[in-house]
């Protein structure tokens, strides 16, 4: 990147997540570290701006303008004033003297534009400086209603930058990266899908009963219809009749079972998630 220098070949993001920002590499000299948005305006920030190698505020002008910025109303005035550290932007602003425009069109062209978070814009940037080793604190994504579509595409970039060859490291607490081993850690999706399979084939069969209640209801029309000229028929009558009878307590009993399997499925599902939730925090 034209006019930055990379002091080191490790780098540190920091984000905003209390669980894990804490184990950041605040005091080491031989980590670049990197934060974004309003990090600084917090206690809770541990390295002045002296120590700090570059920044990110990829949202648009509107946003860091804004009056009525929760995190930090002065953001902007923070912005406003000279760092000794580039903050990459999505322009290079005349009242914002250390904004730095972040290389959208380079970086679309080689990469697609699967960015879904800031987070995605900072490691291909690192990426892109040359950084060998990236450390990720702070960034969990762990709640569904948030980040539902920036957690796959974080992992995507971690592991696309794992894949070529660079060493992205996040701390064995994070929910960034975790999950159920398949097989190994349990197989009780396995159940899951056998109660599944089950409501299924009892679906299909209280609907291939419903069709044979149609047939035999038929007959028994048949031969309530022609038992007054033949009354020979009258037994034949009341043979089909007891027929679509039992045919029909098949059908409720049919219906009962596949709501009693619906509802095991939503108890598996709210005990299922309860102990995921236990395991690993709720996602």
């Amino acid at each position: 990147m034209e006019g930055f220098v990379r002091k080191n070949d490790v780098a540190a993001l920091v984000g905003f997540a209390p669980a894990t920002r804490t184990y950041a590499p605040w005091n080491d000299s031989t980590v670049d570290l990197w934060g974004l948005n309003e990090e600084t305006s917090f206690d809770w920030w541990k390295v002045p701006e002296d120590g700090i190698t570059g920044w990110f505020q990829m949202h648009p002008e509107h946003s860091f303008r804004r009056k009525d910025n929760h995190n930090d109303p002065k953001h902007l005035e923070w912005l406003q004033k000279p760092h000794p550290f580039p903050v990459f932007m999505q322009d290079k602003y005349e009242d914002i003297p250390a904004s730095v425009k972040y290389p959208w069109d380079d970086i679309k062209q080689k990469y697609g534009t699967y960015f879904t978070s800031s987070f995605a814009y900072a490691i291909i940037l690192l990426y892109e400086l040359g950084y060998k080793r990236i450390e990720v604190y702070g960034f969990e994504m762990a709640s569904d209603a948030e980040y539902s579509h920036q957690r796959p595409n974080a992992c995507y970039w971690i592991g696309k930058l794992r894949g070529w060859g660079i060493d992205i490291y996040v701390p064995p607490t994070s929910k960034l990266l975790t999950g159920v081993v398949y097989a190994y850690d349990d197989n009780m999706l396995g159940l899951r899908q056998d109660l599944e399979g089950t409501a299924a084939k009892l679906y299909t069969e209280m609907t291939q009963t419903k069709a044979e209640i149609q047939a035999t209801g038929g007959k028994l029309h048949f031969f309530n219809e022609m038992k007054a000229d033949h009354p020979e028929l009258g037994e034949e009558a009341k043979k089909t009749n007891d027929e679509v009878r039992a045919l029909e307590a098949k059908v409720n009993n049919l219906d009962g079972r596949i709501k009693g399997m619906t509802y095991a499925i939503r108890l598996f599902d709210t005990f299922y998630n309860m102990e995921m939730e236990a395991r690993y925090g709720k996602k």
